[in-house]
């Protein structure tokens, strides 16, 4: 009953004119299209991240023709490189992805209690899910992003195998 109320709201939402709509609700949209747009085109990058997954697979398995093709064509064929390439698409793909997958509740959890919950209650699980163990993850992931960033910057750090 509460998620149908909550469509027809929607619905009613998108018959009002932009400039009728309150600013917090114009933002609100704004943000939600941007997000819509990035979640787009970062899903385009699981093409790569397969076709690169797929050709590294496959060198793997034959590896005289791996070896044969690092000595005489171009090093860009090493495992190394390829599994570098492999999981920076992943991370480029998940983290433009995040968002989109959030926005159109297409994400993961567990809803063997959410399920039987009303929409208040479901609002308020996602509500303290997100201040208790996201916001908080979040920060930490942040704190030591930058350190290792800053560290590996500090010493002109780089990839052996580029």
């Amino acid at each position: 009953m509460a998620e149908s109320a909550t469509s027809q709201t929607e619905i009613e939402l998108h018959h009002l004119e932009s400039h009728e709509l309150p600013f917090a609700l114009r933002l609100s949209e704004k943000l939600r299209q941007l997000v819509d747009v990035v979640g787009r085109f970062g899903s385009w990058f699981m093409l790569p991240l397969i076709l690169i997954t797929v050709f590294d697979l496959g060198l793997r398995k034959t590896g005289e023709v791996q070896l044969w093709l690092i000595e005489n064509i171009s090093p860009i064929f090493g495992s190394t490189l390829l599994q570098e390439l492999e999981w920076h698409s992943h991370t480029v793909m998940f983290t433009l992805v995040l968002g989109y997958g959030y926005i159109w509740n297409t994400h993961v959890r567990v809803d063997l209690v959410r399920e039987t919950l009303n929409f208040n209650k479901k609002a308020w699980l996602e509500f303290i899910g997100l201040t208790i163990f996201l916001v908080p993850y979040l920060c930490i992931l942040l704190y030591f992003a930058f350190i290792y960033a800053y560290d590996s910057w500090a010493i002109s750090e780089i990839s052996a195998s580029l």
